[in-house]
């Protein structure tokens, strides 16, 4: 929700209408897949292109690999990546994505 929260802000295209409500990570990777999307990055993808890491800018998506939750997504802004921490805002290096999307 963080990302499609970020995209709304910037497009005014809410991305996440239709997929709110779910009240834990599992529940929401389950409503991904009923829907045909391995997960977030997935979904994102069937909307975003998909462009080289060092071509993206700021307000892009990037996805990144975290072992405990697999995917997820973030909002670049230059070097770095913006990501929604169980405590909060973080940042990590862009060079840690797997992958980005134009927003």
């Amino acid at each position: 929700m963080f990302a499609a929260g970020a995209v709304h802000a910037m497009t005014g295209v809410d991305l996440a209408r239709g997929w709110r409500g779910y009240r834990s990570l599992e529940q929401g990777r389950r409503s991904l897949q009923k829907r045909g999307y391995e997960d977030q990055a997935d979904l994102a993808s069937a909307f975003f292109p998909v462009v080289p890491l060092a071509a993206a800018g700021p307000g892009d998506l990037a996805e990144l690999i975290d072992p405990k939750v697999r995917c997820v997504l973030g909002v670049v802004q230059g070097a770095r990546i913006y990501v929604l921490r169980p405590d909060g805002l973080g940042l990590v290096p862009l060079f840690a994505a797997k992958r980005a999307f134009r927003v």
